[in-house]
């Protein structure tokens, strides 16, 4: 099972914080990044409630596992992974480990030096080799980053040593941390998300919705496709 929730302006409401999350929030200055936030975590809580409605939104309790990893506190009924920036929020829930990134588009002043840095020299070749390359750059940018958090090793890992295999695919693939890794990428006005996970016949049959309002912890989204195979 995977079911991916996404939304590039959330809707307003009341969030669902426990007060870690509530001290966390509180020490944004920038009350937009704070907003974005505080709805990310919000539908952390209620996608988990609706997959497990015998918890209540407010009593999920999380950890964090290897490199800071969020994860639920055992018994953990599911995975999950949550990601924002700018005004976009996404978060999956799966019955494996997920990762999730998505990433609002800026400008790309310093586009070329980036993917120097954080990109593998086969990456970027055929990132030179497309013809949008802001669309390209965004598309490795979320490929790299969700696989990072799926593994739960974040930018400890060395992100210029991975390189994605079969980039024009609709499925890439990656060998690493022992294992296959196959991702899922949708490209969104002014945003790119990603979706990666070591199982492709559950990638295949992921779920993907567009969040459209949410009442108390009940949501309400758009069902949409993710590029066919």
């Amino acid at each position: 099972m995977l079911d991916v929730w996404y939304s590039l302006a959330p809707p307003d409401g009341p969030p669902l914080l426990d007060a870690e999350e509530q001290a966390r929030h509180a020490r944004f200055l920038c009350q937009r990044t704070a907003r974005t936030f505080a709805q990310a975590h919000t539908l952390k809580r209620c996608l988990l409630s609706q997959h497990h409605p015998q918890q209540a939104p407010l009593g999920w309790r999380f950890e964090s596992g290897h490199a800071g990893k969020p994860a639920l506190k055992a018994p953990a009924p599911c995975h999950f992974n949550l990601s924002h920036s700018g005004d976009a929020i996404a978060v999956a829930v799966a019955d494996q480990p997920v990762g999730l990134d998505i990433e609002s588009h800026r400008e790309l002043k310093d586009g070329l030096a980036i993917a120097q840095r954080v990109f593998h020299p086969r990456e970027r070749q055929w990132l030179l080799a497309q013809a949008d390359f802001a669309a390209a750059f965004y598309r490795l940018w979320t490929l790299k980053e969700a696989l990072l958090k799926a593994t739960g090793e974040g930018f400890t890992q060395a992100p210029e040593a991975l390189c994605w295999d079969e980039l024009d695919a609709a499925m890439p693939a990656i060998h690493h941390a022992g294992q296959h890794w196959h991702a899922l990428g949708l490209a969104l006005p002014g945003s790119t998300l990603a979706v990666v996970m070591a199982d492709a016949q559950v990638l295949r049959n992921a779920t993907l919705h567009e969040l459209q309002s949410r009442t108390g912890a009940q949501l309400q989204g758009r069902p949409r496709c993710f590029p066919p195979l």
